[in-house]
Formats: structure tokens, sequence, C-alpha cells
């Protein structure tokens, strides 16, 4: 059974492009897994307490849609 041309143009056209919306769902998942992780490692520096100035241990620059703000650190302890 023969295709015309004009049939196979088309099933290779939208072929490619089903593929080049699979192309571009990886790299969305990608870009996302990259902007998860540096959220976890700013949670982690923020808990460990890496992030404060040497002369204030107390306070920590945050940095939201680029408005940076001087917030205090929270204990990790329970309070009683």
């Amino acid at each position: 059974m023969t295709r015309s041309p004009e049939f196979v143009l088309d099933y290779l056209v939208e072929t490619e492009l089903l593929a080049e919306d699979v192309l571009a769902d990886k790299q969305q998942i990608v870009d996302l897994d990259r902007k998860r992780n540096s959220n976890r490692e700013a949670l982690a520096a923020l808990h460990n307490k890496v992030t404060a100035p040497i002369n204030n241990p107390n306070k920590t620059w945050l940095n939201f849609g680029g408005v940076f703000i001087k917030v205090s650190q929270v204990s990790s302890s329970p309070r009683v």
C-alpha cells in the first residue's frame, strides 16, 4: 500500500511538532528541578544560619523578586 507524498509529509511534520513539545517539556522539568534544588539549598543555609552577617548573627538578608529584606532568624528550638 503506497501513501501519497503529501500524506507522508504531513505525518512527518506532525511527528516533528510533537517531538518539539516533548523536548520543551523535558527542558521545563530540568529548569524546575534546578529551581527546586536552589530553594532547598537556600532553606538549608537559613536553617544552618550560614547566611548571617558576621557583625549581626541574628539577621539575614532575603531576596524576594529583586527586593532585599533584612529579617531576624527564628531559632529552630521550640519555645516553652
